[in-house]
Parts: structure tokens; C-alpha cells; sequence
């Protein structure tokens, strides 16, 4: 029996996504997740960063089903989310993101915004 790919996952791992994957980034008022793949069986959650925090969720054949970050950041990229999550992500995949938004309130201004 080979060895399960999720005990691989260290702290500085670089994560894949599915070959072909179109991220669907879902924004809500709490954070914002980004999927590549429906989970087939069981994900395991790597926390990145704990405040503000940022998961990776990888399937047991260590690909990225998702990432979530909480709080919703300001201003993001999908690029610069991923980048941060550890995981690897082509522009030209990135780009081809489906976004939704699920019921976002306007934040309030910040100092020196209109």
C-alpha cells in the first residue's frame, strides 16, 4: 500500500490544482473560498495562517479542493490569495475564474478612502 500523499504537507509545501480546474471564487460576508474540484471522499484542511486566516482543503490524492480566507480581504487578487495559501496557480487559469457572491455587505470606508 503506498503512503497517504496528506502526511507529505509541510508548512512551506507548494500546493497543485487539479489539471484543468476553473477556480469558482464565492465571496460572502464572512470570507471569500475559492474551489477547484468537488471533494471525492475525505479533504484534510492545512491551516496557513491562523489571523487573518487562510486554510488549503487538498484530497487525499493531494490536489486543492479549495481555499478559504476569513475575513474577507479589501482588496485581493485570485492570484495573490493562492500565492499566500501555497498553492500554485497559472494565470491563465486564474483568469477564467467564476465568481459568486453571496450576500456581501458594503464595508465601511476606511481612513483617506471615498
Amino acid at each position: 500500500m503506498s503512503p497517504d500523499p496528506l502526511k507529505r504537507f509541510g508548512k512551506e509545501r507548494r500546493f497543485r490544482t487539479p489539471a484543468g480546474s476553473v477556480p469558482r471564487l464565492a465571496i460572502t460576508d464572512a470570507g471569500l473560498y475559492v474551489s477547484f474540484a468537488r471533494p471525492a471522499g475525505r479533504v484534510r484542511t492545512i491551516v496557513r495562517r491562523l489571523w487573518p486566516h487562510l486554510a488549503v482543503d487538498i484530497s487525499r490524492r493531494g490536489e486543492v479542493v479549495g481555499i478559504e480566507s476569513i475575513p474577507l480581504p479589501r482588496r485581493f487578487s485570485l492570484r495573490e490569495v493562492a500565492r499566500e495559501a501555497g498553492v500554485h496557480l497559472p494565470a491563465n487559469r486564474a483568469a477564467r475564474a467564476q465568481i459568486l457572491i453571496q450576500a456581501c455587505p458594503r464595508l465601511p470606508a476606511q481612513p483617506g478612502e471615498k
